[in-house]
């Protein structure tokens, strides 16, 4: 109960924040464990703050580049080849 008094003080000070009370048979570790829960709270979160604020939503991230196994003939001379990735 006293989160939720915060909040109302806060708001009553005209500071924008909010109360989410996550049911959940994990009790004070929902948080942990209510995974999908907190994906959706943050995610939603986020996106009302972005939409405030104006800012853009970033391009989708390039994937990284795929990793090349080296054979020991193919490394610079005197240097070897990490075994898990000698083929």
């Amino acid at each position: 109960y006293q989160s939720r008094e915060l909040v109302r003080a806060l708001n009553t000070l005209g500071i924008n924040v909010a109360y989410v009370d996550v049911e959940s048979v994990w009790g004070h570790d929902a948080f942990l464990l209510e995974t999908d829960t907190m994906k959706d709270l943050i995610s939603n979160y986020l996106q009302r703050l972005a939409a405030a604020q104006a800012i853009a939503r970033p391009a989708a991230a390039a994937p990284p580049p795929a990793r090349v196994a080296r054979r020991e003939a193919d490394a610079p001379a005197g240097l070897g080849v990490a075994p898990a990735l000698a083929s």
